[in-house]
């Protein structure tokens, strides 16, 4: 089963949207012998989950806010160790709001499972469930703690990656001459600065050299009114640039 978590690293890193992350899932899903799976990424009271349970169950999830009750979700953020699960062990007191949860959670065929929790930073939680219908899960092929740590984190920072590039687009974008230069400065490349103040440079790397900070400014912003954390993030961008430029020219 190593040769399956591996692909399932492979397959997150290589998506380009939720759909192919879902998919991908599912395959492995069902590869270990599970029915459903539950990406779920806690941070205080909120919550953000991404799964295959069955939408009726998501929607009641949701609308009791069952994560405060959820015996999965406390023992993940208490033990924070891969886990095997099982419904029928979950503590009831008669008619409790917790004997409601587990008697719809295996009504809705979510009665046994293995849970990967991962701490992430600020007080993020972020755990992977694989959930069968059956009374016991057969957690053997998910012994490479390791791994499965890798996937959630595989995961994990997909989706952010993922979620990043389509809340807002810029309103002025890099021309493709600048976005180039700012690529081959990452990767600690130079272009030759000009002769003169008024003359862009013209070889295979280059931005506008007039006034970098304000060119690059005005492209970098994504709002009208940038914060001050946005402007300060710019002006280093554009003073890094000028010294990597100053230190090439003094090496020649």
């Amino acid at each position: 089963m190593d040769g399956d978590l591996r692909s399932l690293i492979d397959m997150t890193e290589a998506a380009h949207d939720e759909r192919m992350i879902k998919a991908a899932l599912k395959t492995f899903t069902h590869a270990c012998g599970f029915e459903r799976f539950a990406y779920l990424q806690t941070e205080g009271s909120e919550i953000r989950t991404f799964n295959t349970y069955p939408e009726e169950w998501q929607g009641v999830y949701l609308e009791h806010n069952y994560s405060r009750i959820d015996p999965v979700v406390w023992e993940a953020k208490t033990r924070m160790e891969i886990f095997p699960w099982t419904a029928d062990d979950w503590p009831t007191r008669g008619t409790s709001e917790l004997r409601r949860f587990r008697d719809q959670a295996i009504n809705h065929g979510i009665r046994s499972g293995v849970t990967i929790p991962v701490e992430g930073s600020f007080g993020l939680t972020m755990m992977l469930t694989f959930a069968s219908s059956a009374q016991v899960a057969d957690s053997s092929k998910l012994q490479d703690v390791q791994k499965a740590i890798r996937a959630v984190l595989a995961i994990h920072y997909r989706l952010k990656a993922i979620a990043a590039t389509t809340i807002v687009a810029p309103k002025r974008l890099l021309s493709p001459r600048e976005a180039m230069c700012l690529k081959w400065a990452a990767k600690g490349k130079t272009a030759p600065k000009p002769r003169s103040s008024r003359e862009s440079i013209q070889g295979p790397c280059s931005i506008i050299w007039i006034r970098p900070e304000r060119s690059l400014k005005r492209r970098l912003f994504l709002t009208s009114s940038p914060s001050p954390r946005t402007t300060a993030c710019c002006s280093v961008i554009c003073r890094h640039l000028g010294q990597r430029q100053e230190r090439s020219q003094a090496h020649r």
